[in-house]
């Protein structure tokens, strides 16, 4: 039973170490590089808030009503890897302090 739970704290603490660094890396590709450059996170969040534009897109038959719409396209979906940034760094510094000694996942 101890080996299994260090084993569970020492993979705990690297798949945190991962997304920590995941999203850390996702966020100065997208953000500091001054090229493109390919980031699976960055492509998964602006592929889902265009799925949600194009909800809003089944709608709109005119090709000025489409523009306004797909205006917000970009500045959403930047706003919102913001959070989930955010969110993958929590989970992954949560995941690590678990793994190091704090008691349960809330004090984590």
């Amino acid at each position: 039973m101890i080996v299994y739970m260090i084993f569970l704290k020492v993979l705990s603490f690297i798949v945190g170490a991962m997304i920590v660094a995941g999203a850390l890396l996702s966020a100065i590709e997208t953000l500091v590089l001054p090229r493109g450059a390919p980031n699976l996170l960055t492509r998964a969040v602006f592929v889902f808030v265009r799925h949600l534009f194009d909800l809003r897109l089944h709608w709109v038959r005119s090709y000025a009503g489409r523009d306004r719409v797909l205006a917000f396209f970009a500045p959403v979906s930047l706003l919102l890897l913001l959070p989930t940034w955010l969110t993958m760094v929590l989970i992954g510094y949560m995941g690590m302090f678990w793994a190091v000694g704090a008691g349960s996942w809330n004090e984590a």
